[in-house]
């Protein structure tokens, strides 16, 4: 399982711009290479939607594309055949904390349905 964030400071005003989007997506993918994950967690939208843009870059099989939501999954398959899905999460900050956007039980559920997946995965 793979859990990400698509930038790796807070900017300022908690909007990161697309140079510094940029900047950071050569290391994803990076990452996303070495761990060729099973689960992909996404925090926050920004996240889920640089997620799918280097799965699009990368030449997999993304179909459908679920919108984001908290919760929400993209199945996909990648040119080997081996199936990555995409959990879709709201960004633990301090701004979806403190006004309850995001719950701890909220975020406890993620990561169940992630084990859920990787245990369904190793069958």
């Amino acid at each position: 399982m793979y859990i990400t964030a698509a930038i790796r400071c807070a900017p300022p005003q908690n909007k990161p711009t697309p140079q510094q989007r940029k900047r950071c997506f050569d290391y994803l993918r990076a990452e996303y290479v070495a761990l060729q994950p099973r689960v992909v967690v996404t925090l926050g939208k920004i996240a889920d939607d640089t997620v799918h843009a280097l799965l699009r870059d990368d030449h997999r099989n993304l179909t459908a594309r679920a919108p984001f939501k908290h919760g929400a999954e993209t199945r996909l398959r990648t040119p080997a055949g081996n199936e990555v899905v995409v959990l879709a999460s709201y960004h633990p900050s301090r701004q979806n904390t403190n006004t309850g956007v995001l719950t701890e039980p909220m975020l406890d559920a993620i990561f169940a349905r992630a084990r859920a997946l990787l245990k369904e995965k190793s069958r």
